[in-house]
């Protein structure tokens, strides 16, 4: 167990990750982490079809309470509280004196809000799903940018503007990463060019990708424009409403797997340019620079 109150051992293990750092390093393929990204990525993928399917399933539900004449949707699950939303509606909820049973239309009302119910738990627990693989996502991607960055001065490739540490840890920095992740997998591109020849900078005359530009103007709009923000924003009670909204949500479901296929197709373009120009450049020990804390270096 590591004591928080032995500044002495932490010194001493922060020289040891220190001097770990600066020793000479080489080339390190991205080979096996690529391989589960890739899996993490179509399992994204499918679950973004599958909630386009769930959230079509949904407006489904809501074309028969529009069927029913149902204007707005109930609110308060609890048994009283349908009595009143079926009542509020216009149907007969007067109990049958003699049996004790509610007319057919009350309990066609009780019926569809169970439907509904359903469908939205299945739709929920799928962006529970998102979350898992997001985080998961996030942590692998991060991983990858490391090595990839890291992997640059093996290359012969110096210069850069982000360290391999910045290059992981701006990721995950809220709005930032919208800009400086596309900046990070754009530097990791162009020092990454097998057709650069010699060491230096050279690179940075390097065209920048465009699937990389993609990958991340996608990865903000979905952020930005994604399901859970239409619903959150302009969610409502009303079936009208609502089942307008049903079109743009399953569109914005299929769109959240765009990312996911430029995020596939750009890192392995990545790591097949890194292979590439390994090959060429050969064996290559590497020594960071050695420089104070930043993000930015």
């Amino acid at each position: 167990m590591i004591n928080p109150f032995n500044v002495a051992g932490r010194q001493a293990r922060g020289r040891s990750i220190r001097e770990q750092d600066e020793q000479p390093y080489a080339y390190d393929s991205n080979s096996r982490q690529l391989r589960i990204i890739k899996i993490v990525l179509v399992l994204w993928i499918v679950l973004a079809l599958v909630t386009a399917y769930a959230d079509y399933q949904e407006r489904q539900v809501l074309v028969k309470y529009e069927n029913a004449g149902l204007e707005r949707t109930a609110s308060d699950k609890t048994f009283d509280g349908l009595l009143q939303y079926a009542t509020d509606e216009g149907a007969d909820c007067n109990t049958n004196a003699t049996t004790g049973v509610l007319p057919r239309e009350c309990e066609r009302v009780f019926e569809l809000v169970g439907e509904l119910d359903d469908a939205e738990t299945l739709v929920f627990g799928l962006f529970a799903g998102y979350v898992f693989l997001f985080i998961a996502l996030a942590v692998l991607i991060s991983s990858f940018a490391y090595q990839a960055n890291r992997n640059l001065l093996t290359l012969k490739s110096e210069g850069q503007h982000f360290s391999a540490v910045s290059a992981m840890l701006w990721l995950f920095v809220p709005m930032f990463n919208f800009y400086k992740g596309g900046r990070i997998f754009q530097e990791i591109w162009k020092g990454s060019d097998p057709d650069v020849n010699g060491a230096g900078e050279k690179w940075k005359n390097s065209s920048p990708s465009g699937m990389v530009t993609l990958w991340w103007v996608a990865f903000a709009v979905t952020i930005l424009l994604g399901p859970r923000t239409i619903r959150w924003f302009w969610g409502s009670d009303f079936v009208d409403d609502r089942l307008s909204l049903g079109w743009g949500l399953i569109a914005m479901d299929i769109f959240l797997a765009v990312p996911a296929i430029f995020a596939y197709i750009a890192m392995n373009r990545i790591h097949e340019r890194q292979e590439k120009k390994h090959e060429i450049v050969g064996h290559h020990m590497a020594v960071p620079p050695i420089k104070g804390f930043s993000l930015d270096q």
